[in-house]
């Protein structure tokens, strides 16, 4: 029998090429990776109509013969016959004929398309998550080595209080896990099982969706056939995950960018990391923090279409959502390459820890230790030490004093001025109060720079990133065994 095609019945006329080149030419690379998810569903719901009795067997296992013996390269994917499954169903037709088509029994090219792509997504996601706890291993590598390393800390980019650089880079790590969550939470979403709801509407042939569940490793069913078809919310969760993710590593290469510059000289771009000028000899340049933030661009752009996508969409099935697979194609893509560049820009990444330090001596970054000292032993409200402070500093400025360099005498003529009396404060407690050193050590509450805090955040995480990498190992193990036991009923249908 030659294959006949699905506008034969309603159409008279072939389709346009124009119109289909339009349509599927652009979506080739995506049909060709639905392929293998295509050829695991065809497998599973044939199997579960064959044990449903909704199939004759010996149509099941011939149709599952020709299944095993078809791989990606013997499809040609023409758009004039439509997408992956049209012509995939024309070539199974040209090796058993008719028979070929008893493998649609009870299901529709919706449902179909909607369980593909929830297959082919999970598995997207779980190399970006894959991808995003090495960097997290890396940044808490960074920060193990530099517990001691103290630096401005910024608020608006002006010196703020000292931190450490392996707070900073244990900050990255814990935006980075968030992200990681995100997305595994996107998973709980993503993997459920659409296939048996046919068009829309289900199907009147015996099936069981339960059984496919179990051949596709789904974690569960998406009951509702309407919902099934017309759903796509957990592309937009996938795209806006992503989308956050790309954030987090745009912020961390701005960092980088400014620290860079000659002004600030707090760290060095590896040369294999770095560009030049074609006339300025000197120069060493960030383009891969550029680029990274005009990718970043890019990654919103991306959400917004994806939103928009779905603005105006009717109940059912609707092309339009085709464009979100490629938009999180692109999202998936552009991940990858940033995760991957970015991890190696943090692992080569020379810190100049001298040059940290020497900054901290330029602005006034201990005054808020200060005033927590005037509070914890001169026992004065913290406002009142902080007007005092404040007046200090700028008496400082103008007199062109370091805060580690102020009399005490000058604290208590600033106090008696606003209080009307000194402050019970030794000259030891001053300049310990001033020491940055000091500042960051002193502040070991939860979360906070403090070396033996750091350490222990970065122990602890270190542990959460070995959890969530042995979640992904069993999340896949979970599809690969639910493919085992597909292909053990296959053989059990076969003997």
């Amino acid at each position: 029998m030659s294959w006949i095609g699905l506008r034969e019945g309603r159409l008279h006329k072939k389709f346009d090429g124009d119109a289909s080149e339009y349509i599927y030419g652009r979506r080739a690379c995506e049909q060709r990776e639905l392929f293998d998810a295509h050829i695991w569903m065809h497998k599973a719901h044939v199997v579960m109509l064959a044990e449903q009795g909704s199939i004759p067997t010996g149509q099941a296992t011939e149709i599952l013969r020709a299944l095993r013996g078809i791989t990606a390269g013997d499809v040609e994917l023409d758009p004039r016959l439509g997408d992956v499954y049209t012509n995939t169903e024309r070539h199974l037709i040209g090796m058993i004929g008719e028979t070929a088509g008893a493998m649609h029994t009870g299901r529709s090219r919706n449902d179909l398309s909607a369980t593909a792509a929830r297959m082919t997504t999970r598995v997207k996601l779980e190399s970006v998550i894959e991808a995003a706890l090495k960097l997290q291993r890396t940044l808490i590598a960074k920060a193990r080595a530099h517990l001691e390393t103290i630096m401005p800390g910024y608020t608006h980019l002006q010196h703020a209080q000292p931190i450490t650089f392996a707070h900073w880079a244990m900050a990255y790590s814990d935006f980075l896990a968030h992200d990681i969550q995100r997305l595994e939470d996107t998973l709980k979403r993503t993997n459920l099982n659409t296939l048996g709801a046919a068009a829309l509407a289900g199907t009147g042939h015996r099936i069981d969706r339960y059984r496919t569940t179990d051949l596709l490793g789904f974690d569960g069913i998406l009951e509702n056939s309407l919902q099934c078809v017309s759903s796509r919310d957990y592309l937009l969760e996938a795209v806006f995950g992503l989308t956050l993710m790309m954030g987090t590593l745009n912020r961390i290469h701005e960092d980088v960018f400014i620290w860079t510059t000659d002004e600030f000289g707090m760290v060095e771009l590896d040369d294999a990391f770095a560009g030049t000028s074609s006339i300025m000899p000197q120069k060493k340049n960030p383009l891969l923090q550029e680029t990274v933030r005009g990718r970043a661009a890019h990654q919103i752009g991306r959400v917004t279409a994806a939103l928009a996508v779905f603005k105006d969409l009717p109940m059912g099935h609707n092309f339009d959502t085709y464009e979100a697979n490629l938009l999180l194609d692109d999202s998936v893509t552009e991940l990858l390459e940033s995760l991957h560049i970015t991890d190696r820009v943090v692992d080569t990444l020379k810190v100049n820890a001298e040059r940290m330090e020497e900054n901290l001596g330029s602005a006034y970054i201990t005054a808020t230790e200060l005033a927590d000292v005037m509070v914890r032993e001169a026992g004065i409200p913290f406002r009142a030490a902080h007007q005092i402070v404040g007046s200090l500093v700028r008496r400082a400025i103008e007199e062109g004093l370091k805060l580690s360099e102020v009399p005490l005498e000058m604290i208590n003529e600033i106090s008696r001025e606003i209080r009307g009396a000194e402050l019970e404060l030794s000259e030891e407690s001053l300049r310990a109060a001033t020491d940055p050193r000091i500042n960051v050590e002193r502040r070991a509450s939860i979360g906070g720079p403090a070396p033996i805090e750091v350490g222990r955040m970065a122990e602890d995480r270190l542990r959460k990133v070995g959890d969530a990498e042995k979640r992904g190992i069993d999340r896949l193990t979970g599809y690969e065994n639910a493919h085992k036991r597909l292909e053990k009923a296959i053989e059990e249908l076969l003997a």
